[in-house]
């Protein structure tokens, strides 16, 4: 990432300032929706693992390696 080291012109802050609050105007769904993903991405993570150990046969190999 280049950083530039000359102040900005105010048509430059003017034009980052857009994104910045249209997506306050939506930071209520993006944060349920980033919580809800985090949630569903755990959740799976921990099924799998469940699975892998509670569901483990110590005499019989899961993956030959």
């Amino acid at each position: 990432m280049m950083l530039n080291i000359r102040p900005l012109t105010n048509t430059e802050l003017f034009e980052m300032s857009i994104p910045v609050q249209g997506m306050q105007a939506a930071s209520d769904t993006t944060m349920w929706n980033m919580i809800a993903g985090v949630l569903l991405t755990v959740a799976i993570a921990a099924a799998v693992w469940i699975i892998i150990n509670v569901n483990h046969d110590p005499d019989k190999k899961m993956f030959d390696y």
